[in-house]
């Protein structure tokens, strides 16, 4: 599944719970949802910022834009 918003634009977080959400390139590469929204797209061939699909980021607390380099917060935050 590939999150967007009413507007059609990729997700930053789910609706419900406002979980941080990250989108999937076909090259393997995680984007956050501005890079998504300005560099992805689902209706091109695979050349690497096709996105495939979206996920929450759970725990991982050093997941970070490929593109950008921003961390993609964490749903679960850990002290």
């Amino acid at each position: 599944m590939i999150a967007r918003n009413d507007d059609g634009t990729f997700a930053a977080f789910t609706e419900t719970g406002l979980y941080p959400i990250f989108h999937i390139c076909d090259d393997g590469g995680d984007l956050c949802a501005k890079c998504a929204n300005e560099h992805g797209h689902t209706d091109k061939p695979n050349d690497g910022w096709r996105v495939v699909a979206s996920d929450i980021n759970w725990e991982d607390q050093t997941l970070q834009c490929d593109h950008c380099g921003e961390l993609i917060e964490p749903a679960c935050g850990f002290e």
